[in-house]
Order: structure tokens, then C-alpha cells, then sequence
């Protein structure tokens, strides 16, 4: 999260020389720059107490590789056969629980060119901000094409952020026939994937004016269906990235959405080899979350066996 003595150089320098200079000289978008001094105007107004957490939801959308084959079957490329490589057409991203929706596509002639600089820094300059990103198969598609859009375009790595994989998630806790993030959101019943066919990346990748725009309202609505799903889901995602080491709350909270309308589950408890911790449960979110602090005594824990390792 970007500290206060840097929202306060960004507000002053924005006050003594305006908007447009400051965007050139912090590098920033327009966007970017009005949270920074929303968030600075909270924190003199003593607003934001806690603090709480940047999360992004994002998603990508890249150029198919123009390649010579010999089949339609399964086989190996050799490298000289690419004529064209990947490249980013389009992100859209949106903070949690936000309205706005942010995004930007290619022009027309970028797309020809394959040159996605110029969005690649609008992207780099959102996930700069953010402390947890959430993205549907983001550990193995999304963040891993971002780093290298990102080095190829001269970019320095963003500053740290945690990822919550929707994808990730739904394959180790559930069952879903397929784990797509559309199939989810209709056995979910929440909205689904704007409709469109293949050739709409193909039409991108030519420079399709019509289909680029078309393809960043296809980003759009995917993010807004994935903030839905990942909603849904996150009282069930396994080490999920804890909400309250962002912020300064004093009172127990949940560790997902950081509530602290919590209450303490009597009958049930938590119990790892050594001991056993009681357990709250979210009203807001659902999640079900242990104390920090053990119900066994010293004496007890003492006195307790263990397992050899076989």
C-alpha cells in the first residue's frame, strides 16, 4: 500500500503545478492519480483509520502466436515457424467492491505493429498500487504474461502483491464439471461471459478497430463477472491471503473480508497435533476462521504425544 509521506509529495505537487504535470512526472495515469488524493484527503480527514487492503481484480486478454504448421494435429513448433509472437490486446480491472471499471485496448495500428507499451504501463501503473490481485487461472496465465509484456517493455517489477487464483481455488475445493470461469457463473447462477466466437482475436491481431473495441467490452464484462464469482468463493479458498495484516483493526475481524461481525462457533474447534483453537464464523462473508489463542492449557499441551515419523 503507498505510504502516506508519498501521498502527501503527490497532493502537494499536484496542488503547486496541477494535474497534467503531476501525471507526467509521477508517471501515473488519471485515474491513478485521483485515488492518490482521495486517499490522502481521507487520511487527513482521519478516515481511513484501518487502512484496509488495495485488491485488484484484472484480466488480460492476448494476441494468438501467427505460426506455419504442417497439421492440425498435436505437434512441436519449431521456433523459426513463428512469424508473429503474442502480445497484450486489451486489460480490464477494477478495485473490489468499487463501481468503476478501468480498462484500455490497442489501436488499430499498435495491434499491426504488435506495440502494447503504452497499455502495458496503464496495467503496470494499477497493479503497482495493489496488495492482493484476483484472477481466474492468474498464477499460470495472467501474471506470468503481465511480467513479460512488462520486462520486454522496459518495465520494473510492480511492488509485491499476493494473488488469489479463482481457478486455483475451484479445482482443490470443488467439483464443477468444468472449472471455466462462464460454466462456474452458471451453475453459480451470476452472470455469464459476453458471447463472441475466435475470430474476433484474429480480427484484433489485423488491427480491427471494430474488434478491438469489441474485445475490450468483452474484457469489461469479464472482470465484472469474476469480482461476482470470486465473492461467491472466498469464504471457501484455502489460504487466502489474510485481509487484517494490511490494515491497523484492533478487534478480532475476519481474516477474509476483515468483518468484525463475527461469532464464536461453541460447539466446534480447530485441532492440529499439538492443541486446539476455537473457531469463529463470518456473518458477512460466511468464512469459518480459528483463534490465534489455544484452548489447552500449558500443563495440558505438555503432556501431550505425538506420531513417529515412519
Amino acid at each position: 500500500m503507498i505510504q502516506e509521506e508519498r501521498l502527501k509529495e503527490v497532493a502537494e505537487f499536484t496542488s503547486k503545478y496541477g494535474r497534467d504535470e503531476a501525471v507526467e512526472y509521477f508517471k501515473v495515469t488519471q485515474e491513478t492519480l485521483g485515488r492518490y488524493l482521495r486517499r490522502y484527503t481521507q487520511l487527513q480527514k482521519g478516515e481511513e483509520v484501518t487502512g484496509n487492503p488495495m485488491i485488484l481484480v484484472l484480466d488480460i486478454e492476448t494476441a494468438p502466436l501467427s505460426v506455419y504448421v504442417f497439421s492440425l494435429w498435436k505437434q512441436n513448433i519449431n521456433l523459426d515457424f513463428i512469424t508473429g509472437d503474442w502480445f497484450m490486446l486489451s486489460w480490464s480491472a477494477k478495485w473490489l467492491n468499487d463501481k468503476e471499471v478501468y480498462s484500455q485496448r490497442l489501436t488499430g495500428a499498435e495491434a499491426i505493429a504488435e506495440d502494447d507499451k503504452r497499455i502495458c504501463k496503464g496495467m503496470w501503473d494499477m497493479l503497482n498500487q495493489a496488495d492482493m490481485v484476483i484472477a481466474h487461472n492468474g498464477k499460470k496465465f495472467d501474471m506470468p504474461k503481465l511480467n513479460t509484456r512488462f520486462i520486454l517493455n522496459g518495465l520494473q517489477p510492480p511492488t509485491p502483491y499476493q494473488i488469489i487464483d479463482t481457478l486455483l481455488a475451484a479445482k482443490k475445493v470443488f467439483g464443477f464439471s468444468s472449472n471455466r470461469l462462464d460454466q462456474i457463473n452458471r451453475q453459480l447462477g451470476l452472470e455469464r461471459k459476453i458471447d463472441t466466437d475466435a475470430t474476433l482475436w484474429v480480427r484484433c491481431k489485423n488491427g480491427d478497430e471494430a474488434a478491438l473495441e469489441e474485445m475490450e467490452t468483452y474484457n469489461r464484462g469479464d472482470v465484472v463477472i469474476l469480482e461476482q464469482t470470486y465473492l461467491k468463493l472466498r469464504a471457501w479458498i484455502p489460504s487466502h491471503p489474510n485481509y487484517n495484516v494490511y490494515n491497523s483493526q484492533k478487534e478480532r475481524a475476519c481474516y477474509v473480508c476483515g468483518s468484525t461481525n463475527l461469532i464464536l462457533e461453541e460447539h466446534s474447534s480447530y485441532a492440529t497435533g499439538v492443541s486446539r483453537f476455537p473457531v469463529y464464523r463470518c456473518c458477512d462473508c460466511g468464512a469459518p476462521q480459528r483463534s490465534r489463542h489455544s484452548e489447552l492449557g500449558k500443563v495440558k499441551r505438555e503432556v501431550l504425544t505425538l506420531g513417529t515419523v515412519r
